[in-house]
């Protein structure tokens, strides 16, 4: 694939590749905010692989980036949607 930038590659209507390499190294998108980050644990959850027909296990890598995966994967558990409203809040009437 030529070296394109995002704004070309998304009027083209072409999908972003999952995988880039840059400077840093190899960095993987993000499905939730669609931004690149080091394929690394810092930035991603791991988990391991089925092994393959060696025999051999290998680390895999969520979809989403340790910041938008309790977004995407979570939603239940964010901030405010379990709070206690007043009588007010629920649509009572006086």
């Amino acid at each position: 694939m030529p070296n394109l930038t995002r704004n070309e590659l998304l009027s083209k209507g072409n999908a972003l590749p999952k995988f880039i390499e840059t400077e840093l190294g190899k960095e993987k998108l993000c499905i939730e905010c669609q931004e690149y980050w080091p394929l690394d644990h810092e930035f991603w959850f791991t988990y391991r692989n089925k092994p393959n027909k060696k025999g051999e296990r290998t680390i895999g890598y969520e979809a989403a980036c340790k910041c938008c995966y309790g977004i995407r994967y979570r939603p239940q558990k964010q901030k405010g949607t379990g709070q206690i409203k007043s009588y007010f809040e629920r649509g009572g009437e006086f």
